[in-house]
Formats: structure tokens, sequence, C-alpha cells
């Protein structure tokens, strides 16, 4: 009966009381470990599978159904399947993760600089914002990637500036009502910067809804970048990616459906763990849940 009152007398730091409520869902635990088992997979390819089989030609080889030496098959132009699927998430996962980092980095900064003074810096900022807005994500995406010309970075530039407006009004919206809160006005009148009451006082307090949303916005930038690549607009060839694959193969996927089964199936996994992840970690940082 001791070690029970223990137990429940024990304090928990905020960040225990969110890791508790993650782990009691299930489906996201088991999806953190799926997109880690996938991300190693993918991180340490040149490990164990050479770079090469997913680029070079060998037409003798095109069209081989899933072997032992070829465990996915190959494609029209005989390279191996199961290297370009690999390979390609490299861009398809790592790309995405890079621009949910800096669209969190510059919205939550916009946002928390646009809340927390108001007035014409506010205006100013969320008229910018509400420009971006305005203009469906992919149609933007797809103006930027056209005028700066294809590659990794032209792309993630592309989806970071659509991306960001979305954090900002996450942001400005949390940074509006925590601004008044009894801690700021003791840090201002400690004599606190507003630089140091934003990044110490505003910011940590108010990130928990972006942190959910960059989540959740991560499986979304897969599967634009993947659109991109489907349309003609992102990675140029012979390099692989996951939207680029189905779209050099659809014309045959009729014929030899594990062309389009096994990258599509890589795309919806992906992206089904990191939503899974992002409905977890949005129960956990509910303040209403208890403990």
């Amino acid at each position: 009966m001791k070690k029970k009152q223990n137990e429940h007398k024990k304090n928990y730091s905020q960040f225990d009381l969110i890791l508790i409520r993650f782990k009691k869902n299930k489906l996201a635990v088991v999806s953190v470990f799926c997109l880690a088992v996938i991300a190693l997979i993918i991180l340490t390819a040149p490990l164990y599978m050479d770079y090469e089989k997913a680029i070079i030609q060998n037409i003798g080889d095109r069209f081989q159904s899933p072997s032992w030496e070829h465990p996915f098959g190959t494609d029209l132009y005989g390279r191996d399947l199961l290297a370009r699927v690999i390979y390609g998430g490299r861009i398809s996962l790592f790309a995405g993760i890079a621009i949910i980092f800096f669209s969190f980095i510059f919205g939550v900064l916009i946002g928390a600089i646009s809340g927390f003074f108001g007035g014409k810096v506010d205006q100013i900022l969320m008229r910018f914002v509400d420009i971006f807005m305005a203009v469906p994500t992919i149609f933007l995406a797809m103006a930027i990637v056209t005028a700066l010309g294809e590659g990794v970075v032209n792309i993630v530039i592309a989806f970071v500036v659509c991306n960001i407006p979305s954090y900002s009004r996450i942001v400005r919206s949390s940074t509006m009502t925590l601004r008044n809160m009894e801690y700021v006005e003791a840090a201002k009148c400690y004599g606190a910067s507003n630089l140091q009451i934003i990044m110490k006082h505003i910011i940590p307090n108010g990130i928990g809804p972006v942190i959910v949303q960059a989540t959740i916005s991560l499986g979304t930038a897969i599967l634009c970048i993947s659109s991109l690549g489907f349309l003609g607009l992102g990675i140029s060839a012979p390099t692989p990616e996951w939207g680029t694959l189905l779209a050099d193969n659809r014309a045959y996927i009729r014929y030899y459906p594990y062309l389009g089964i096994l990258p599509g199936i890589a795309i919806i996994v992906t992206v089904m763990c990191v939503n899974f992840i992002g409905d977890g970690l949005r129960d956990a940082l509910d303040p209403k849940m208890k403990k």
C-alpha cells in the first residue's frame, strides 16, 4: 500500500506526463517504431546496397518479376526497383523533414513576433501571410519550382514558403493569448527584453499545437513532393524519388502491377505512420486529458 501511495505522490515533469499519455496510444507507439525502421533502412542504404543499381540501365533485365536477385523486380530500363524505392525515400522522407523544420522555425518566429507586438507589425506580417494562403499550396509550389528550376533545394524552398503561413497563424493566435498572462507581465517588470520574453516565455508555452501541426504536415509534405515528381516538376532523372517512380512506370502498371504497387505502398505506409504519430502527439499535448 505504501508503494502505491508513493507512486501516486511522485511528481512528474511536463515531459513525463506527455510521454505517459503518448504511450497510451499503442498505434502511435507502433508508428514511431515503424517510421524509425523506415528511416534507418533509407539512411543506411549505402552500407548494404550499391547506388548504381538504382540508376544504371540494363535493358536486358527490364520488366523482371520480383525474385531473389530483384526482390521488387525491375523497371522498364532494367533498374532494380527495390534500390530505387529505398534511395527514392531519401529524398521523399528527408526532404519532407527539411521542409517541416525550416517552415517550423520561420513560421514560429513570424507568428510570435506578429502576435506579441500587434498593431502595424501584426497587420503588415499577416497581410503577407494572407497573400500566400490565398493560393493553393500545390499551385504555389509548382509556380516556385518552375521559376527556380528542378532540384531538391528548390523543392524544399518552394514548400517552406507554402507552409510558413499555417504555422504563423497558429502561433500568432496562441501568442495573443499568452502575452497578457501574469508571468509575461512579471518578466517585463524584471526588465526582460521583448526578445527574451518571446524566446523564453511565449514560444515555449505556445508551441504545443504547432508541434502537432508540424508532425501531421510531414505526411502532407511527403505527398506534395511525390505529387510534384509525378507531374514531372520534381527531381530530374535518373535520380529516384517515390513520385517519379510512379510517373515513370504508370504506362506499364496495367501489365506489371508491382511497378506501381510497391512505390505506392512505401508512400502510404510512411504517411500513415506520420499521421498516427501526429494523432498521438495531439492527444498527449491535450491539457484536458487526465494524468
